[in-house]
Formats: structure tokens, C-alpha cells, sequence
């Protein structure tokens, strides 16, 4: 990847994965991105990887590499703590950016935003020192911005909790594979945590990187994510507190980060163009890199595939249906076709799952549902009409 001297790229970025927290939209970001001629791009949603293949696919689309990202919740104590008590100048949890380098670093982040739901989820889905330690390979660690606990014990003039903290990531990450985030002063105070960063970034031998924490397109969007933020608040427009009324947090070109930085921290620049190259991660995608779970096909079975169970399942449940349902219908005068092609359209309906290697996601799907019927959980599936013939 050949960059200019003064490119950019967007390491710290929400899309509307990010639910009422971003108006970015993946196919109007990508074309953005091209028109302001960026070479890469970074997708880091709140907590989640929702949009991680979507975002890969958009930007490959448009010729940009994409870096696949996300946006923790870390907590300093253990993400299995379900109480939000905190010592005094302590908060619950701070924001880390953790970046895909490569295809280890992605099985990482998946690993890490899945262990953050079902083991860390209260209040926010939280990641601990102990995940980040066992999972970090492959990975590069930024502070989080203005919500990192670097910045928070600067604001607060805790240089000796900024250190202890700062120093217990750099044993997960090291030096090369964490930086130390700048972002523009929207909120009164940028400017002085800068330099304070900068020279802990100095100080700590690591890197320090320009971001901008962008959660809409454009300059005059900045209205539209208020209504998004006072949606998810139960607030109005004309109550709401204006948290980002600066209309700053937008997809910035490299022309106004370096005017922005250019002269005070310019290797906060050009570690972005590092950080983009060293994130090359290739997902393989296509009809023949399906990446479904599988299926446990259970001991009762005789089945030895995932296709067979599947054939077995629903064989079964067609002979269930037609002892209860059809031969009934069948003897009042009432059904509407021969049983014979209800035998043959399930036929042809396996084959066709068969060869889309579907098999595993239907049962997986029969699963959820009849666990569900079992326990007299109601609720909607919008699905093919396949489900009907393994009883459900």
C-alpha cells in the first residue's frame, strides 16, 4: 500500500453498528472515503463486531482496505464483577480501541466481543486485563480517547494512576502494538491533555496517534446523531444537553487532520498510515468460505454428517406432520395436494439446502424454536416454510 507523505486514515470510527450512536451507513461511508481519496479506513462500533464483515466488504468494493476494529469497555477490575461500585476518581469502565492486524488478531476480537457478552455483560459488555493478556496476539491497542483512563487521570491530575495503568496494558501490548490517542479539543480541555499525552507517550516509548472519534458523515449531521443520542436517552431535542453540538465528530479528510495537528504532532499522522499498514488482514468470503458453526449431531443419532442429521430431522418431522395434520385433512376431503408431493417438494427442498450447505444453520434455527415451544416461550421467526416439516 503506497501512501503520500500527508494521508490520513480514520482509526477510530462509528458506524451505525453503533445502535443510536452513529449515523455512518457502510456503502455512503465508503464512497466518502473514496472521494476524499483515503487509502484505508478503520471500523470500531461500541462493543460489538456486527458490522465487521458488511464494512470489510463495502470498502473492498471501493478499493480501500478495511481495518477491523472494536471498541471495548475496559474494566480494572474483573469483567465477571456484576456491581458498578468504584473507588473515589475511579469509573466502572473506559474506552480501549483494539485493531486487527491480522487473521490471529481477528479470531482475537471475535473471541474477546463474544467473551464480553456472556461473561462481562452488566450494563456494558466489558473486556478485563485477564482477557486482553490471553488474547492480545495479533492486536493493536489504542488508549480510547477522551472516555481512556489515560485521559481520565490526566483530567484529574492522577499522573500515578495513568502511569500504573498505562504501563499494565503496555505488559499486554508492548510498546510496539499500543499508542497513546490525541483527539481535537471539543470539549475545553483537548489542548492542554494533549501535550500531557504527548509527553506520556514520550516518556513510555510508545507511539501517539491522531483520531477523531467519528460518528456521522458530514459537519451538518452532527443534528441528526442528537436525535439519535436523545432517542436512546427518552430526551428531546430542545432538553438535550448538546454533548456534541461542536459538529466535529465527522469524517474528517486528511487535509483537515493535518491542518489540525500537522504542525504540533505530526507522527500522530503518520502513525495512522503505520498502523494501516501493518493491519492487513484478508477475510476470505464467497460461497466457497462460509464460515457457519456446526452442528453437534447428537449420540441418539445414527446420523454421521451434519447433512444426514438434517435429512434424519426432517424426514421425521414430515412422518410426524402427516400422522397428525395431513392424513386427517386428507380423509374430511380437505388437503390440498396428494401427500406424495408434499414428500416430493421436501425432497427437493433438502437438496437445495444440502447445496447451499445451509444444513447446520437450519438445525441450528429448528434448535432455538423447538427449546422455545418446549418451554411455552412465544415469539416471531421470519424464515423459509422449511421449519413447518420438522414440527416445531
Amino acid at each position: 500500500m503506497q501512501f503520500k507523505s500527508r494521508d490520513f486514515v480514520h482509526l477510530h470510527l462509528h458506524t451505525d453498528y453503533s445502535l443510536l450512536q452513529s449515523t455512518i451507513q457502510l456503502k455512503p461511508l465508503a464512497a466518502r472515503l473514496k472521494e476524499l481519496e483515503m487509502k484505508a479506513c478503520a471500523i470500531t462500533d461500541y462493543g460489538n463486531l456486527y458490522g465487521a464483515i458488511g464494512f470489510y466488504l463495502a470498502m473492498k468494493a471501493a478499493g480501500i482496505r478495511p481495518i477491523i476494529g472494536y471498541h471495548a469497555f475496559f474494566t480494572l477490575g474483573s469483567r465477571f464483577d456484576r456491581h458498578l461500585s468504584v473507588p473515589a476518581g475511579e469509573k466502572p469502565f473506559y474506552d480501549l480501541i483494539l485493531l486487527a492486524k491480522n487473521n490471529e488478531g481477528y479470531q482475537n476480537l471475535v473471541y474477546i466481543a463474544s467473551k464480553a457478552f456472556t461473561e462481562g455483560l452488566y450494563h456494558k459488555p466489558r473486556v478485563d486485563l485477564e482477557l486482553l493478556k490471553t488474547h492480545s496476539a495479533g492486536l493493536i491497542a489504542l488508549s480510547g480517547g477522551p472516555g481512556g483512563p489515560l485521559n481520565h487521570y490526566l483530567q484529574n491530575a492522577n499522573e500515578n494512576s495513568a502511569v500504573e495503568v498505562a504501563n499494565k496494558l503496555l505488559d499486554v501490548f508492548d510498546t510496539s502494538n499500543f499508542y497513546i490517542e490525541i483527539q481535537e479539543n471539543w470539549q475545553g480541555a483537548g489542548g492542554q491533555i494533549n501535550q500531557q499525552l504527548a509527553s506520556f507517550a514520550k516518556r513510555l516509548g510508545c507511539g501517539l496517534v491522531a483520531t477523531n472519534d467519528s460518528h456521522y458523515l458530514h459537519s451538518d449531521d452532527a443534528r441528526a446523531r442528537q436525535a439519535l443520542l436523545c432517542i436512546g436517552e427518552g430526551r428531546t431535542l430542545s432538553g438535550h444537553n448538546g454533548a456534541d453540538f461542536t459538529g466535529k465528530r465527522y469524517v474528517r479528510s486528511a487535509a483537515e487532520m493535518w491542518e489540525i495537528f500537522g504542525d504540533t504532532y505530526p507522527e500522530a499522522l503518520t502513525n495512522t498510515l503505520k498502523i494501516a499498514e501493518e493491519c492487513a488482514l484478508e477475510i476470505k468470503t464467497g460461497p466457497d468460505n462460509l464460515q457457519l458453526p456446526i452442528f453437534p449431531i447428537p449420540d441418539t443419532s445414527k446420523a454421521k454428517t451434519v447433512d444426514a442429521y438434517f435429512e434424519e430431522v426432517t424426514r421425521d418431522g414430515l412422518e410426524t406432520l402427516k400422522t397428525e395434520t395431513l392424513q386427517p385433512l386428507a380423509s374430511e376431503g380437505r388437503l390440498k395436494y396428494p401427500l406424495s408431493a408434499y414428500y416430493q417438494r421436501l425432497e427437493r427442498e433438502i437438496e437445495i439446502i444440502k447445496d447451499m450447505r445451509y444444513s447446520g444453520y437450519f438445525l441450528i434455527v429448528w434448535e432455538f424454536i423447538k427449546y422455545a415451544k418446549e418451554r411455552g416461550i412465544r415469539g416471531k421467526l421470519c424464515a423459509p416454510d422449511w421449519p413447518h416439516r420438522t414440527r416445531w
